[in-house]
């Protein structure tokens, strides 16, 4: 048996990917990078199988974790650290406020030489 074969198992061709997540075939091209694709040659791709369980383990494992964290904040043990705004921050929101009143003594005259304005 093939040594590839052996550590990384077999592997999975774009169309058999696609029918197990059930989603379309360019889609699976488009994010091969995130299933562990090689491309082979130009356009032909192959997913080990052991690299595509773990990519799926992770998601479900973030997903359980994603999910915790909604709980806790539903039921209010979120985390509840105040905000810390700096001084600069806090200039750009204030300053957002009143945008186009600024101080209309340094503005200069435009010569109106053409009668336009």
């Amino acid at each position: 048996m093939n040594p590839l074969s052996e550590q990384y198992g077999p592997t999975l061709t774009p169309q058999q990917l696609a029918d197990y997540l059930q989603v379309d075939t360019r889609t699976i091209r488009k994010y091969a990078d995130r299933w562990g694709g090689v491309q082979v040659c130009p356009g032909v791709y192959r997913f080990p199988l052991k690299i595509v369980q773990e990519v799926v383990e992770r998601a479900v494992i973030n997903s359980e974790t994603w999910e915790e964290k909604m709980e806790r904040q539903h039921n209010g043990q979120g985390n509840n650290q105040a905000k810390v705004i700096s001084r600069q921050q806090q200039g750009i929101r204030k300053g957002g406020r009143n945008v186009g009143s600024g101080n209309k003594k340094g503005t200069a005259k435009i010569p109106n030489s053409f009668g336009l304005f």
